[in-house]
């Protein structure tokens, strides 16, 4: 029955006192209330079933809705504590509505700082699964560009040997020059073959050296901007 921890004296002279109850069973269920966000929270951040967008979504969501519940626990906060200050003159028993001031007070701050706590949380979590995905696209760039620099050096290799085999391949003798020696095709595609890896080579070390000039150009560059 409501009202029966309740001293019926000081509830006929302090409505407030008279409503605490009220106030507790709303602490108790924004308590819950809290607890299933932050649940949900953590289920967003560190679960795999949902996908990125929509995680993505739900915090954002998720945080709207903490907005409005941290706005509405500091309306309350305040309103307790400004009634904290009042003394209710005639009362009988001033000093119970006062401890109980004292104790829904105390559980509403926490409330406060719970859902703030939460609402954070949801920002982290938002920049956590952005920064996961941006990686993960990252590593997916990278893997498809070694796929396309091994492809790039395979041709680079393989489509002179395949040209020069073609050209020594020829029947030459129906053209009336004579039979080619069997040993011209292997010299050109040794040739080639060692004209290429050069090229490779000397192109690796003016990109190694680029990049060195590059790195060294930015970090002069941040030295005198400090």
């Amino acid at each position: 029955m409501y009202g029966s921890f309740l001293d019926n004296e000081t509830m006929r002279t302090d409505p407030f006192y008279a409503i605490s109850e009220i106030l507790c069973f709303a602490a108790q269920s924004e308590c819950q209330y809290l607890a299933h966000l932050e649940s949900l929270v953590r289920k967003e951040v560190y679960g795999v079933q949902t996908p990125t967008d929509f995680a993505i979504n739900n915090l954002k969501h998720t945080r709207e809705n903490l907005g409005n519940h941290i706005q509405s626990l500091e309306e309350a906060v305040d309103f307790i504590r400004d009634r904290g200050n009042v003394r209710i003159n005639g009362s009988t028993g001033d000093e119970i509505p006062w401890v109980k001031q004292q104790l829904l007070l105390r559980d509403f701050e926490r409330l406060l700082a719970r859902a703030t706590e939460i609402s954070t949380q949801c920002l982290e979590g938002i920049n956590i699964i952005t920064n996961d995905t941006i990686l993960e696209e990252a590593r997916k760039t990278m893997a498809q560009g070694q796929q396309t620099k091994t492809l790039t050096l395979l041709a680079f290799f393989y489509l002179p040997m395949t040209l020069a085999a073609s050209i020594f391949g020829m029947n030459v003798v129906q053209f009336g020059q004579g039979p080619v020696s069997i040993g011209w095709p292997f010299v050109a595609i040794g040739g080639s073959l060692v004209f290429q890896w050069l090229l490779y080579v000397y192109g690796k070390r003016v990109q190694d050296s680029m990049a060195k000039w590059y790195s060294w150009t930015n970090s002069k560059h941040l030295y005198l901007v400090r």
